[in-house]
């Protein structure tokens, strides 16, 4: 009769331990489906509100769409009094100012102020190192480079490179195109001087690619203007801060400035935009960031009162 109580009381403390250790299992996973519950909930706040960011960055683009295309285009702005009860001002600049919208900041620029790759000038580029601070002989190593990219032959010129420089000095995998379809901004990244991520950095936002081109100098920065005219540090200076009281410079300003003879530029240089616009958009919505860049041409035609060039992310 002992044994027997003594087998029953054991058996009920085994069958409570056991039921412990389950009871504690449980336990265990519900801590663990309830945390992966408020990390799938958080998870999916987070790519909501990334997705509400990247909304509002789209409809800027279709704001921007809209506002060009019903807009008055001038000297370095487009003016537009249709969006203002959506709170959007009556003018936008064209040269690169950060203008706020109510679902983003934007930065709006006429591609008159930057350079073409399929129209590129190499001296051009050479200046635009040289004034942002690269050595000369770097410069013109790259404007070289540039020539023998475009050119279509494998003859190399002084400093510049041919297959030979890529596949055996440089020991990259790829050639020259020699041609001047470049088929993006980013090719130029290829290109001897310009693989040196320093000097790309200082480049490559001046860059677009677009089917037709246009200088505008009211558009151009300092850094454009001696690219692109060869000025001296002190004529840019004169020029920037007539063009900031004036409103608007000619060549014809320009050339009562400087002293130089601007009829070399009247058929590629001109004072109003080329109706090319470079956009940066960037959206915020709680923590999230949504940032995406586009390339508007703004000249209508009998199909479409604009044409998207390009949309990145």
């Amino acid at each position: 009769m002992y044994l027997r109580n003594t087998c029953i009381t054991q058996c009920k403390g085994s069958a409570l331990i056991i039921v412990l250790w389950i009871s504690f299992v449980l336990f265990l996973a519900a801590v663990f489906v309830i945390k992966s519950s408020r990390e799938m909930i958080f998870s999916s706040e987070i790519t909501m509100d990334k997705l509400q960011a990247q909304l509002d960055a789209e409809s800027v683009v279709e704001i921007i769409k809209f506002y060009g295309s019903t807009g008055r285009f001038s000297f370095n702005y487009i003016q537009n009094p249709y969006l203002k009860k959506e709170g959007v001002p009556n003018k936008i600049y064209i040269d690169g100012r950060e203008i706020k919208l109510p679902l983003g900041k934007i930065k709006m620029y006429d591609t008159g102020g930057l350079m073409n790759v399929w129209y590129l000038n190499p001296e051009y580029v050479k200046r635009f190192l040289e004034a942002g601070g690269v050595n000369y002989k770097v410069a013109a190593i790259i404007k070289n480079s540039i020539l023998d990219w475009y050119d279509s032959d494998d003859l190399s010129r002084l400093n510049g490179a041919e297959e030979y420089y890529y596949q055996f000095e440089a020991g990259a995998k790829y050639k020259p195109r020699n041609s001047p379809a470049v088929q993006s901004t980013d090719e130029l990244h290829l290109i001897r001087g310009l693989t040196d991520e320093k000097n790309w950095q200082k480049i490559k936002n001046y860059l677009y690619l677009a089917p037709h081109s246009n200088l505008n100098i009211n558009a151009m920065d300092k850094l454009m203007l001696q690219a692109v005219f060869g000025l001296t540090k002190d004529e840019t200076a004169n020029i920037i801060f007539l063009r900031k009281t004036k409103g608007f410079i000619t060549l014809h300003d320009i050339g009562r400035l400087t002293g130089r003879n601007m009829d070399l530029y009247f058929d590629t240089v001109s004072n109003f935009p080329s109706l090319v616009i470079k956009l940066n958009v960037e959206s915020k919505y709680k923590e999230a960031r949504e940032v995406l860049t586009a390339l508007i041409d703004f000249k209508a035609d009998i199909k479409m009162p604009y044409k998207v060039l390009e949309f990145n992310y």
